[in-house]
């Protein structure tokens, strides 16, 4: 899905933030999953999905882990928003299907890649603001991008 959805994202450069948060969510095929979820999960899954699309990262279990790391060290959610992140029922689902020792044992794999991406968050302009994305939906995700200097290949540690 990344390559795709990254690939389809560069030839349109103007794509809004909305626009890219539905063409993320179709190419990753939980478009319907996001359309069955009530508000309050939308609200916080739209929160989550934002990072991926800010950040160029597709939704396997790897960049899962690097979208997190993301929102806790370059956005200025606070605990507490984590949390309701995090008691989501789709979450759930995630501990469900690959259990809380493989998921220990991939986020102790991608400790160094936290190290990472807590240096290239201190090189954004600003965090992002996790509770007030509402405010960038019409806003073309690569002037989103120039204004808080997420640089795509910085965003994506090896």
């Amino acid at each position: 899905m990344s390559v795709a959805f990254l690939s389809s994202h560069q030839s349109s450069p103007n794509l809004s933030l909305r626009d890219a948060l539905e063409r993320f969510r179709a190419d990753a095929g939980i478009d319907g999953k996001f359309a069955a979820a009530g508000p309050d999960s939308r609200d916080l899954l739209d929160k989550h999905d934002v990072i991926h699309v800010l950040f160029g990262l597709d939704t396997s279990i790897r960049q899962e882990a690097m979208a997190d790391f993301w929102t806790l060290f370059g956005t200025d959610a606070k605990f507490a928003d984590l949390r309701k992140y995090f008691d989501l029922p789709e979450q759930q689902e995630l501990v469900d299907e690959f259990g809380w020792p493989k998921l220990a044992a991939l986020t102790f794999a991608s400790l160094p890649q936290a190290v990472r991406i807590a240096i290239r968050a201190r090189k954004l302009k600003r965090k992002w603001p996790w509770n007030e994305y509402h405010r960038y939906l019409d806003v073309p995700v690569t002037d989103i991008r120039r204004e808080f200097g997420i640089d795509l290949v910085e965003a994506r540690p090896a």
